[in-house]
């Protein structure tokens, strides 16, 4: 059976289980069950030996009529707890508070005797379930005072509530005219704060500012986008011009105002007529005639007194083309020239001013719409402002309201109770049946058997260990061919080893059907002894007892059976038989003794090999050839070899001892045995493939 379906079989209903886990839980059921029923037979019986009156009287709990007619101190009127509670329950602590029954018991002239605790203790006050309705009853063994006590309690839970309503209204009247004056200079500075921004920033309304400033800027782009396409024109004009006159605009202002001087238009004449003189001479004579040389050196005198006045004229030295000196030709200007000069001129003015025009537009055009990106701050700045005194004027006005309201509660008398039943009895003990005690005695003790058992099946839930033998059978599925009593630890001498079971005993019944269980799987040795394991999951669980009995039991019936401790960590066959285990198998395998000198004879056959003395590779000489060849001499000189095995949680020793063997036999105890264990320990078998001939259960 794998996991799921265990647990589906732990999981399912049957009566059988209940029954079995009442078994095995009856003392704390027993226990449970006796406490209870008698702390509730003591606390009925002490409540029923004094005889009392029940009273009762209702109070209705509601906002006030007047406050939801003026809406005038509403708040004072309602109930409204912090927290998620009742708000009904809030006032049946106030009506049970010491204030209200100290008010209550003032009132009450027969009251001397009884304290407040007492006056609390006799005291109920409940909520009748869908509505807003408390319920307040009083028991008494004097039905008038029952009476009395109901009547004066709600009476001054009406005062008391009446009371705090006007001393709320007071202390809000009082808050409010202290909040007032505050609101007040609040409101002032927020005025005050707006009103110095706008006059910082010169702003009567930000909106139309705003739009005008950016109506400017739309005018001013359109202006712009004129002048500068006039003033592409004249660039354009002025470029012609200039391609038609020939030269540059600054040569043709210089050769103008040449043309305008008549001190340099002489100087050009007398140069004229010495350059037509020296070209006559040169005609006639050599260059080194002296008269040609007069007048090269005029030529040449008159020249630089031209460039000369010509420099005083201009502001600087004339360009003149390529050539570096003023020569009588770029001093005479035609007509058609003189008028084009003039024209560029004229041009070249008017481009000027509508640049000087168009870049003043630019330069406002940038300021204005430097100053239109603060228009964002500001407006945020003044609804900023504008937001702190609204919210200031609103906190004002509503305080002023609140106020008025405050002193129209103070002088009312609100309440949110009203007496709608006074008190009158509704218990009499004289009137009522005599079989109460009996019925809450069965009360009670039902309630208790149920809490016992509730409590068991709890316990129960807890518990993870194996409960049952079927449990076990359905976990490990494997068969239980044996259930045998667990044995209280003894130590058996040789010679009492024929008289510890005897053939009529009932153990020796039960082991003799183990033995019975375990010839019937037929192990098929070829006439060899059969070598057989005892395991089980954890220590403790009986191993050593079931092959201590089991192999005494076999050899009572005529077997030649060898019993051999192999729980090398805790060897305790030599305590049972009462024997010396100074030498053993441990000695054998590691070659310190023949076999035949540790074998230790018992009684009617049965012979033990005890551990020996423990050796630190015990695990490699388990799992060695030479542990082969012993258990192989072994079977054939016994009929039966039993191996008594340290548990699966102990260690690999039984893993590797389960190969060696023709079966084992898995002792399993239950309430020893937990579930996580139980699991390991399957696990383990099942991967070890070990031939498992069934399962021997003990019984605690």
């Amino acid at each position: 059976m794998d996991t799921k379906n265990y647990q589906n079989y732990v999981e399912e209903i049957r009566l059988d289980r209940y029954f079995e886990v009442l078994k095995r839980r009856w003392l704390p059921i027993s226990v449970i069950f006796a406490t209870c029923l008698s702390g509730a037979a003591w606390l009925i019986l002490k409540s029923g030996n004094s005889e009392s009156y029940g009273s009762r009287g209702k109070i209705l709990l509601k906002a006030d009529a007047s406050t939801s007619l003026t809406q005038v101190g509403r708040d004072l009127g309602s109930l409204k707890p912090i927290s998620r509670i009742d708000p009904l329950e809030n006032q049946a602590a106030i009506i049970k508070s010491s204030s209200v029954l100290g008010t209550a018991l003032e009132n009450i002239l027969e009251s001397e005797d009884i304290s407040l605790d007492k006056f609390r203790d006799n005291l109920t006050v409940e909520n009748q379930r869908g509505t807003d309705v408390l319920v307040v009853r009083y028991e008494s063994p004097d039905p008038d005072f029952s009476i009395v006590a109901v009547d004066q309690i709600m009476n001054a839970y009406i005062r008391h509530d009446i009371e705090l309503n006007r001393s709320e209204a007071t202390s809000a009247r009082e808050f409010i005219e202290q909040q007032i004056s505050t609101a007040k200079s609040t409101m002032d500075e927020s005025a005050n704060a707006l009103r110095k921004f706008q006059s910082t920033h010169q702003i009567v309304n930000l909106t139309e500012e705003s739009e005008a400033t950016l109506n400017e800027i739309v005018t001013l782009d359109n202006k712009i986008n004129v002048l500068q396409a006039r003033l592409a024109a004249s660039t354009v004009q002025l470029e012609e011009l200039q391609r038609q006159l020939g030269i540059p605009l600054n040569q043709a202002r210089q050769l103008d105002a040449l043309d305008n001087s008549l001190e340099v238009q002489a100087l050009s004449q007398e140069l004229l007529s010495v350059q037509a003189n020296l070209a006559e001479e040169k005609s006639r004579y050599t260059d080194n005639f002296p008269s040609v040389v007069n007048l090269r050196e005029k030529e040449a005198y008159i020249q630089s007194l031209i460039a000369q006045k010509s420099q005083n004229v201009v502001g600087q030295t004339p360009i003149m083309g390529n050539e570096t000196e003023v020569t009588p030709d770029d001093l005479q200007i035609s007509d058609l020239k003189r008028r084009l000069m003039n024209q560029s001129m004229e041009v070249q003015v008017e481009r000027l001013g509508l640049a000087s025009e168009l870049q003043s537009l630019i330069d406002r055009r940038k300021i204005i719409y430097n100053n239109s990106l603060k228009f964002p701050d500001l407006k945020r700045r003044q609804q900023e402002l504008q937001l702190l005194l609204k919210t200031a004027e609103n906190n004002y006005v509503n305080l002023l309201e609140r106020l008025q309201e405050a002193q129209l509660a103070e002088s009312q008398v609100v309440s949110n109770a009203e007496i709608i039943e006074k008190a009158q009895i509704f218990y009499d003990p004289e009137s009522s049946g005599g079989g109460s005690t009996t019925k809450y005695l069965l009360a009670a003790g039902v309630g208790s058997l149920f809490l016992g058992i509730t409590i068991a099946f709890l316990l129960d839930i807890l518990d993870k260990s194996i409960k049952t033998i079927s449990e076990a059978e359905a976990l490990f599925d494997y068969p239980v061919i044996a259930i045998v009593p667990h044995l209280e630890p003894s130590s058996i001498s040789k010679k009492d080893v024929a008289k510890s079971v005897s053939n009529s005993s009932d153990l020796f019944v039960t082991y003799q059907r183990l033995y019975l269980n375990i010839s019937s799987n037929q192990l098929e040795n070829q006439g060899l002894g059969t070598a057989m394991g005892i395991f089980s999951s954890v220590s403790e669980e009986g191993v050593s007892d079931v092959c201590s009995e089991l192999a005494l039991t076999m050899s009572q019936l005529g077997k030649r059976v060898l019993l051999i401790d192999t729980n090398f960590q805790n060897p305790t066959q030599h305590q049972r038989w009462n024997i010396s285990n100074e030498k053993g198998i441990l000695d054998v395998m590691a070659g310190q003794q023949e076999l035949f000198d540790v074998l230790q004879k018992l009684d009617n056959g049965l012979t033990l090999l005890t551990t020996g003395k423990l050796i630190h590779n015990y695990l490699a000489l388990l799992d060695s050839d030479r542990m082969m060849h012993l258990l192989k001499n072994l079977r054939e000189k016994y009929d039966y070899i039993l191996f008594d095995s340290p548990s699966l949680s102990e260690g690999i020793d039984s893993l590797i001892l389960g190969k060696l063997l023709d079966g084992i036999l898995f002792v399993v105890r239950p309430k020893l045995l937990d579930l996580p264990e139980a699991m390991s320990a399957k696990s383990s078998l099942e991967r070890s493939q070990m031939n498992v001939l069934g399962m021997v259960a003990i019984e605690s």
